[in-house]
Protein backbone atom coordinates (compact mmCIF):
# COMPACT_ATOMS: atom_id res chain seq x y z
CA UNK A 1 0.00 0.00 0.00
CA UNK A 2 1.39 3.40 -0.98
CA UNK A 3 0.33 5.05 2.30
CA UNK A 4 2.83 2.76 4.05
CA UNK A 5 5.51 4.92 2.40
CA UNK A 6 4.80 7.53 5.11
CA UNK A 7 6.82 5.18 7.34
CA UNK A 8 9.85 5.84 5.09
CA UNK A 9 9.65 9.62 5.60
CA UNK A 10 10.85 11.18 8.85
CA UNK A 11 8.06 13.09 10.60
CA UNK A 12 10.35 16.08 11.27
CA UNK A 13 13.47 17.61 9.81
CA UNK A 14 15.74 19.87 11.85
CA UNK A 15 17.48 23.08 10.76
CA UNK A 16 20.29 24.51 12.87
CA UNK A 17 19.67 28.07 14.08
CA UNK A 18 23.29 28.89 14.86
CA UNK A 19 23.68 29.29 18.61
CA UNK A 20 19.92 29.37 19.10
CA UNK A 21 19.35 25.64 18.77
CA UNK A 22 17.25 23.95 16.10
CA UNK A 23 13.91 24.40 14.43
CA UNK A 24 11.74 21.40 13.56
CA UNK A 25 10.03 21.38 10.17
CA UNK A 26 7.27 18.83 9.65
CA UNK A 27 7.26 16.61 6.59
CA UNK A 28 3.46 16.69 6.53
CA UNK A 29 3.23 19.68 4.21
CA UNK A 30 3.61 20.51 0.55
CA UNK A 31 7.04 21.95 -0.23
CA UNK A 32 6.13 23.40 -3.62
CA UNK A 33 6.30 27.18 -4.05
CA UNK A 34 2.96 28.91 -3.61
CA UNK A 35 1.24 25.98 -1.87
CA UNK A 36 0.25 26.34 1.78
CA UNK A 37 -1.00 22.78 2.33
CA UNK A 38 -0.13 21.57 5.85
CA UNK A 39 -2.66 18.71 5.88
CA UNK A 40 -1.09 15.25 5.63
CA UNK A 41 -4.45 13.84 4.50
CA UNK A 42 -4.05 15.89 1.31
CA UNK A 43 -0.54 14.55 0.64
CA UNK A 44 0.03 11.12 -0.81
CA UNK A 45 3.27 9.19 -1.21
CA UNK A 46 3.25 7.60 -4.64
CA UNK A 47 6.44 5.58 -4.84
CA UNK A 48 9.88 5.08 -3.39
CA UNK A 49 12.92 4.92 -5.63
CA UNK A 50 16.17 3.49 -4.30
CA UNK A 51 18.83 5.61 -5.95
CA UNK A 52 22.19 4.27 -4.77
CA UNK A 53 24.42 3.07 -1.98
CA UNK A 54 28.05 4.10 -1.92
CA UNK A 55 31.02 3.56 0.40
CA UNK A 56 32.91 6.62 1.64
CA UNK A 57 36.67 6.97 2.23
CA UNK A 58 36.40 6.76 6.05
CA UNK A 59 34.68 3.34 5.97
CA UNK A 60 31.19 4.75 6.37
CA UNK A 61 28.63 4.52 3.57
CA UNK A 62 25.44 6.19 2.49
CA UNK A 63 22.15 5.16 0.95
CA UNK A 64 20.06 7.56 -1.08
CA UNK A 65 16.35 7.21 -1.83
CA UNK A 66 13.60 9.43 -3.18
CA UNK A 67 9.93 9.34 -2.24
CA UNK A 68 7.53 10.83 -4.77
CA UNK A 69 4.67 12.86 -3.24
CA UNK A 70 1.40 14.21 -4.68
CA UNK A 71 -0.41 17.22 -3.20
CA UNK A 72 -4.21 17.41 -3.60
CA UNK A 73 -4.28 21.18 -2.91
CA UNK A 74 -1.95 22.43 -5.68
CA UNK A 75 -2.10 19.21 -7.72
CA UNK A 76 1.70 19.25 -7.78
CA UNK A 77 4.28 16.51 -7.41
CA UNK A 78 7.54 16.74 -5.46
CA UNK A 79 10.14 14.34 -4.15
CA UNK A 80 11.79 13.92 -0.78
CA UNK A 81 15.47 13.10 -1.35
CA UNK A 82 16.67 11.21 1.72
CA UNK A 83 20.35 10.45 2.30
CA UNK A 84 21.28 8.19 5.23
CA UNK A 85 24.93 8.12 6.29
CA UNK A 86 25.99 5.06 8.28
CA UNK A 87 29.14 5.03 10.46
CA UNK A 88 32.08 2.73 9.69
CA UNK A 89 31.63 -0.84 10.91
CA UNK A 90 34.43 -0.30 13.44
CA UNK A 91 32.28 2.21 15.36
CA UNK A 92 28.84 0.61 15.01
CA UNK A 93 27.13 1.07 18.33
CA UNK A 94 29.37 4.04 19.14
CA UNK A 95 28.24 6.30 16.31
CA UNK A 96 24.85 7.10 14.97
CA UNK A 97 23.11 7.23 11.64
CA UNK A 98 22.70 10.72 10.24
CA UNK A 99 20.22 11.73 7.59
CA UNK A 100 19.88 14.73 5.32
CA UNK A 101 16.79 15.68 3.33
CA UNK A 102 16.28 17.64 0.13
CA UNK A 103 13.25 18.56 -1.98
CA UNK A 104 13.04 18.11 -5.75
CA UNK A 105 10.29 19.13 -8.13
CA UNK A 106 8.60 16.75 -10.54
CA UNK A 107 11.32 17.26 -13.16
CA UNK A 108 14.14 16.61 -10.69
CA UNK A 109 15.12 20.25 -10.10
CA UNK A 110 16.72 20.67 -6.67
CA UNK A 111 14.48 22.98 -4.60
CA UNK A 112 16.80 22.94 -1.63
CA UNK A 113 17.91 21.39 1.63
CA UNK A 114 15.19 20.95 4.24
CA UNK A 115 17.18 19.65 7.15
CA UNK A 116 18.66 16.79 9.12
CA UNK A 117 16.86 13.82 10.59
Amino acid sequence: MQEDLWDEIPSDFYIALGRSGQEAITSEQCFLEGCDNHDSKKLHPLEKEYMKSEPLDDGSYFEYTRVKMKCDVCNGVFHFGLKLIYPPKSVVGKGSIMGTAYIYDEKGKDLGFIGYF
